[in-house]
């Protein structure tokens, strides 16, 4: 077995990101939902199927890796660091329950939010094996669409202290991402 494989099977991956429309198509059911919203959006939870989640936790940041951005005339709200807190305490609290719990994440495109916080989750599940947690979320996206939001990435760095050990995972790992980290210049 290659050793690629070896280190997915190794890797406990609780949360897994999905683009909105998969979880408003019903076809994802998972024992909590993180649904990230946009900070603009009043009611997150129309078109959802509930019922397919025994939890759900709402979040509201746009993708942005600042704290705030006015573009447009637009006024953009980033992910705060109690925003990743509540996410990993929500599924610690799942996973505390059921080992075996699964927790999707969902924002507008499911590449960007999403994937940095179930990123983060995963590595809170996995300490010091973050490039083990990368290259397992990776193996699951075979198109390379994942790009992970570089201030989720770098709160969850401090939050579980890394010492950038995500970060760097990220930039060894996956190209989207160092692409993404130099569009924001981050």
């Amino acid at each position: 077995m290659p050793f690629d494989k070896v280190v997915i099977c190794m890797v406990n991956l609780l949360a897994l990101p999905y683009p909105r429309h998969k979880i408003e198509s019903g076809s994802v059911c998972a024992d909590g939902l993180i649904s990230i919203n946009l900070s603009s959006d009043l009611a997150p939870e129309v078109g959802l199927p509930t019922d397919n989640f025994n939890e759900i936790l709402f979040l509201h940041f746009d993708d942005i890796p600042f704290l705030r951005l006015t573009r447009r005339g637009e006024n953009l709200k980033g992910p705060l660091v109690s925003d990743v807190k509540r996410a990993i305490a929500f599924a610690k609290r799942i996973h505390k329950k059921d080992s075996g719990a699964k927790i999707a994440v969902h924002c507008q495109a499911g590449k960007s939010r999403s994937a940095a916080i179930a990123l983060a989750i995963n590595a809170s599940l996995n300490p010091e094996r973050y490039e083990e947690v990368v290259a397992a979320m990776l193996a699951r996206d075979p198109e390379q669409q994942m790009c992970f939001n570089p201030r989720i990435v770098a709160i969850a760095d401090k939050l579980l202290k890394t010492h950038r050990g995500l970060d760097f995972a990220l930039m060894k790992l996956c190209a989207p991402y160092r692409s993404w980290k130099k569009y924001w210049d981050y």
